[in-house]
């Protein structure tokens, strides 16, 4: 509904009533409504009402319009109490007359409007209506006491101010003027209702604190105002608790500080008005403005790329995320003009019905270019790894030809020259065959190492159980020779390249296979068990077992814990499995003690390792 249509909704419908009501915009200070009554009182049309508004009552062309505007923003803040305040109204022709104000706030059509309730108080002075006076004062939510200006003497008190300050209302006025003083005078009060009575009906509002009867200091707006009881001056005391507003006056205090010792620049944003309403040092400093400046100043005009349109669309994104919060790195501006990266975050809060935004950015030039040197320095590593792989994947693959010419032209030398040959010939070519042999070894191992990851890989959905099935294929005639036992549970699908997983489990298997004390059948048991992120599988014997201080160095490359004599291969094996797992995003680790067999553990990830996003994506905390 209109405003338009509002207005003659609300005036047919209090155009009738016998009391003097009158309905007033509270943003803009001017009438919606106003009814028969309210003109008769105030001694005028309806039209001189609507055209000049609320303030021309106050008799007084230079009367700002502002100080209007404060009170109902005031009354709208304290809703739903109503406020009471007794006042002498200037009429047309210049006379006066004493009345009431009855005033509360409310919304009409998502407005707030103030509702003035207007009452004559010519018979209210008179004996046979003191009662009734006395419960009209007691209806008002603030305390109020009147004072008799000349002889400085308490005239009566409603009964919020018995509440308020702890005293019945007898005990109030046998303690007169010490009950309102609070930290002024006697005298100075004295000159204060003087002051008052020259500026009526103009009134004092001040903020200042009342002792109750307990001792107890409470935080109370007062509100001091001379009014002329035909000839006789009463001052109205009205005081309110804001004992509320005070604490949150702290709290926003304790909130700004805390906010200005932060190194992040952070602001606070009214996202219907698009309104800047705090600010903290570091986005002052940052802009190089004042607060006044900063707080009348946009937002998006502190981003290189900003626009109104952008940043609308960022606090509604903002909103629709409540109460999660959106970060994003973002190009801004310094006050010198410079630009530079920053992290910022917006998050959405309902503070009153209304949408905040709690705006942080931080620059993270540094961060920036620490990453960018971080980043150089793996690249060299990758380029150095990468060269150190295939200088071994060269190296082992080349050196296998000379090798095998070697091992070849010696057992030829053997075969062809055997009855010219000594024991002690036969024994050096026998050490020569065996050193080629384990070379050969050796180097296949290294081609297997380097291999890791270099090849192109095809990686996809693999059965490991049926990886395990090949895997123990392949061991089959070292399995029949030990007499092992072979137990295993079920295995997952898991996405992974099939070739290099086999090559794992063939490796831990053929382990647990080799490492076991002579006459012991191995028992070799293979597990899988979902963990947070995809599997942990286990690969668990009854061998000889490991000490604790070799669980790291039987991963690296060549490292051997037992003689070539005692237990066959090149200390690559483990090195093998472990890039393996790693380049699966995975990780391996062993449990073992001597003599109490060995557990390998790895991991793979149900999801395979993916990129982690480009920079300047919008993500969620």
């Amino acid at each position: 509904m209109g405003m338009f249509a509002m207005a003659a909704e609300i005036e047919a419908l209090i155009s009738g009533l016998p009391d003097a009501l009158v309905v007033i915009d509270a943003e803009t200070a001017t009438y919606v409504a106003v009814n028969e009554a309210a003109c008769r009182i105030v001694g005028r049309t309806r039209d001189e009402m609507m055209a000049h508004g609320p303030v021309a009552l106050a008799n007084d062309p230079s009367f700002p319009v502002e100080v209007l505007k404060r009170r109902y923003q005031d009354l709208v803040d304290s809703h739903p109490r109503a406020r009471m305040q007794e006042a002498r109204l200037v009429l047309p022709d210049g006379s006066d007359i004493a009345v009431e104000y009855h005033r509360h706030a409310m919304q009409l059509e998502g407005r707030w409007v103030v509702v003035v309730r207007t009452v004559e108080l010519a018979m209210q002075h008179q004996p046979s209506h003191q009662a009734s006076f006395r419960n009209v004062l007691d209806l008002s939510s603030d305390a109020v006491a009147l004072l008799d200006a000349r002889l400085m003497k308490l005239v009566d008190v409603n009964q919020c101010a018995t509440q308020l300050l702890g005293y019945t209302r007898e005990e109030f006025l046998e303690r007169g003027l010490l009950a309102l003083l609070g930290d002024v005078t006697q005298n100075r009060f004295a000159t204060l209702v003087q002051e008052l009575i020259a500026q009526a009906p103009q009134a004092r509002v001040v903020d200042t604190s009342l002792r109750r009867k307990d001792g107890r200091d409470i935080p109370v707006q007062v509100t001091q105002q001379a009014v002329d009881d035909h000839g006789r001056w009463i001052v109205v005391v009205t005081a309110r608790d804001i004992t509320e507003r005070v604490e949150a006056r702290r709290t926003l205090e304790r909130f700004r500080a805390a906010m200005d010792q932060s190194a992040d620049a952070l602001v606070l944003l009214d996202r219907e008005r698009m309104k800047v309403l705090d600010a903290n040092a570091t986005a002052l400093r940052r802009a190089g403005m004042t607060r006044e400046d900063y707080l009348s100043s946009s937002i998006w005009e502190q981003e290189v790329d900003g626009s109104p349109g952008k940043e609308e669309r960022a606090f509604d994104d903002a909103i629709a995320a409540a109460p999660e919060t959106l970060v994003r790195e973002l190009m801004m501006k310094g006050a010198d003009g410079a630009t530079f990266p920053a992290e910022v975050s917006r998050r959405a809060i309902r503070i009153d019905g209304r949408w905040i935004i709690v705006m942080s950015s931080r620059d993270i030039t540094e961060r920036k270019r620490a990453d960018e040197e971080r980043q150089r320095h793996v690249n060299d590593l990758a380029r150095s790894n990468h060269e150190l792989e295939r200088f071994a994947y060269v190296a082992s693959h080349d050196l296998m030809e000379p090798l095998r010419m070697v091992g070849s032209y010696t057992q030829l030398l053997e075969r062809r020259y055997r009855d010219r040959l000594d024991d002690d010939a036969r024994e050096f070519i026998g050490f020569i065959v065996s050193g080629a042999q384990r070379m050969r070894s050796l180097l296949e191992d290294l081609l297997s190492y380097a291999r890791v990851g270099r090849l192109q890989r095809k990686p996809g959905e693999v059965a490991l159980d049926k990886v395990l099935d090949d895997a123990l294929a392949n061991l089959k005639v070292l399995i029949a020779e030990k007499g092992a036992l072979i137990e295993r549970g079920p295995l997952p699908v898991v996405h992974c390249e099939r070739g290099e997983l086999m090559q794992l489990l063939q490796n831990l298997v053929g382990n647990a296979l080799k490492f076991q004390e002579a006459g012991r059948a191995p028992v070799v048991r293979v597990a899988a068990a979902p963990n947070e992120t995809g599997w942990t599988f286990s690969v668990e014997d009854n061998g000889i077992g490991i000490a604790p201080e070799y669980f790291e160095r039987i991963f690296v490359v060549f490292q051997r814990l037992h003689a070539r004599e005692s237990y066959s291969g090149t200390g690559i094996g483990l090195a093998i499995c472990k890039k393996i797992v790693e380049s699966h995003g995975g990780r391996i680790w062993v449990d073992s003690q001597p003599g109490a067999g060995t557990t390998f553990h790895f991991t793979l990830p149900r999801v395979p390792p993916t990129d982690t996003g480009t920079p300047g994506s919008e993500t969620r905390v």
